[in-house]
C-alpha cells in the first residue's frame, strides 16, 4: 500500500543522513591538519614536556632518523650521509645506492626493512613516523633540522615559482596569514606535536646547513664506509636583495611571530635550538 506522508519523510532524512555523513568524512580528512593547528595553543607546554623526557638506552641499539623537511638541505646531507656511513637508508640515498631517481622509480625505500638501516632519512609525512614508532624494535632518535622561519617561508616561495607580495599586511592581515599558509600548508603534514606521544622517540634538532658539522658528529656513533665518497652540492644560494620582507622590520616580524605560533615544527625549532637537545655546537651563523 502506498503512504504518501512516508514518501514525502524519506527523501528529507536521507538528505540529512547524506548531510551527516558526510562532515564526518570532511572532519577525518582533515583531522591530521587539525591536530597540529589545535594543538598549537598548549603546544609550548606539549614541547617543553618532550624536550625534558630522557630517554634512557644504550647508544648502540639507536635507529638514528633524520626528517626531511623540504627545502633544509635535506636531500644534500641524505647523500653525504650516504657517502660517508654504513647502512645508511633515506628517500634521496642509500649506502648502496646514491641515486634517488632509482630510489624513486624502484621505490626502494618503502620497501627497505628499517631494522636493517643505521641511519633513515625520510621526507614522507608524518604517519610514516607514527607507523615506524609502532613497528620498530629499537628506541628512535629523531633529528629535525631548523632554520629561520622566515627564510624558510622565502626559499620556500621562490621554489614554487612564485614572489612574496609585501603589500597583502596593508590591506589586511588576513590576507597575508593566507598568502604564508598558501605556500606552507604542507609543513604541518611532516611535522606535528603528534610525535611527541610516541615514548620510544627521543627528538634532537640541529641547524639545518651546517651539513658538515652534522655528519662529523654522527661519525661518534655510526660505521664508516671504507671509501668515502666525493661529495655534491645541489643547489645555487638565492638573492636575499631581491625579497621585500628583508627591508621591512615590522613585517619581518609579524610573519615570523605568526609562523612561530601556528606552526609545531618552527615553535619545536624555537625551544630546541640552543637547548640540550641541539647536536651541534653553538657558533654564529649568517644566512647564505
Amino acid at each position: 500500500m502506498h503512504h504518501p506522508r512516508n514518501s514525502n519523510v524519506t527523501p528529507k532524512r536521507c538528505v540529512t543522513i547524506i548531510t551527516f555523513l558526510s562532515a564526518i568524512v570532511l572532519f577525518c580528512n582533515k583531522y591530521e591538519l587539525s591536530s597540529s593547528s589545535s594543538v598549537i595553543n598548549n603546544n609550548t607546554t606539549t614541547t617543553a614536556n618532550h624536550l625534558r623526557r630522557n630517554l634512557s638506552n644504550n647508544n648502540k641499539s639507536l635507529l638514528y632518523a633524520h626528517l626531511h623537511m623540504a627545502k633544509t638541505a635535506g636531500t644534500e646531507l641524505n647523500q653525504q650521509m650516504a657517502r660517508s656511513y654504513r647502512r645508511v637508508c633515506g628517500n634521496k640515498g642509500f649506502t648502496a645506492q646514491l641515486s634517488f631517481w632509482f630510489i624513486k622509480r624502484t621505490q626502494m625505500f618503502k620497501r627497505a626493512n628499517y631494522d636493517d638501516c643505521s641511519w633513515l632519512s625520510s621526507e614522507e609525512p608524518v604517519r610514516f613516523w607514527d607507523k615506524l614508532a609502532g613497528d620498530s624494535k629499537r628506541p628512535v632518535e629523531l633529528h629535525v633540522p631548523c632554520r629561520d622561519p622566515v627564510d624558510h617561508l622565502m626559499s620556500t616561495i621562490k621554489y614554487m615559482g612564485g614572489t612574496f607580495d609585501c603589500d597583502d599586511v596593508a590591506s589586511s592581515n588576513n590576507n597575508m596569514e593566507a598568502q604564508i599558509d598558501k605556500y606552507m600548508e604542507w609543513v604541518k603534514h611532516r611535522f606535528t606535536p603528534r610525535l611527541y606521544r610516541h615514548t620510544n622517540f627521543h627528538i634532537k634538532c640541529f641547524e639545518h646547513n651546517r651539513i658538515d658539522a652534522y655528519v662529523d658528529v654522527m661519525g661518534q656513533h655510526l660505521e664508516r664506509r671504507r671509501n668515502k665518497i666525493q661529495k655534491e652540492h645541489f643547489e645555487v644560494p638565492r638573492k636575499h636583495g631581491d625579497e621585500c620582507i628583508w627591508r621591512n622590520g615590522e613585517l619581518k616580524d609579524y610573519v615570523n611571530r605568526y609562523l612561530l605560533e601556528t606552526y609545531a615544527y618552527y615553535n619545536f625549532c624555537d625551544q630546541c635550538m640552543g637547548s640540550d637537545r641541539d647536536i651541534l655546537p653553538a657558533v654564529q651563523q649568517t644566512l647564505n
